[in-house]
């Protein structure tokens, strides 16, 4: 599930998934973290993934500036584990972009 978490939507998706014993990957943006880390934990509690999904969403990052991308991934990365979801197994670009400069990036650090 991606550019979550929504304060309407996770719980009701939560629900679902719980009723039918699904697990499930949330590809979380990191301000949407940051304002709700109640539902990062509702997420994990489930026994769902956390996936990265860059603190901004910003799409087309491979164009921007490593520091941009490294800023957006790293913060990514720390909204979810400062809100309690621990370290990300997974990383998902915003638009689908895995351009050789993200996956340089990606292969020398945590997602």
């Amino acid at each position: 599930f991606d550019d979550g978490p929504h304060p309407t939507y996770t719980p009701q998706v939560l629900k679902i998934l719980k009723d039918k014993g699904v697990p499930a990957t949330f590809c979380t943006v990191g301000t949407q973290v940051q304002a709700h880390p109640e539902l990062v934990q509702q997420i994990v509690d489930g026994g769902h993934q956390m996936c990265n999904h860059t603190l901004n969403h910003v799409e087309g990052l491979e164009t921007q500036p490593k520091e941009k991308v490294e800023a957006e991934i790293s913060g990514g990365r720390k909204a979810i584990v400062d809100a309690g979801g621990g370290e990300p197994a997974f990383y998902r670009p915003p638009g689908g972009s895995l351009a050789i400069m993200l996956r340089r990036h990606l292969s020398r650090r945590p997602v």
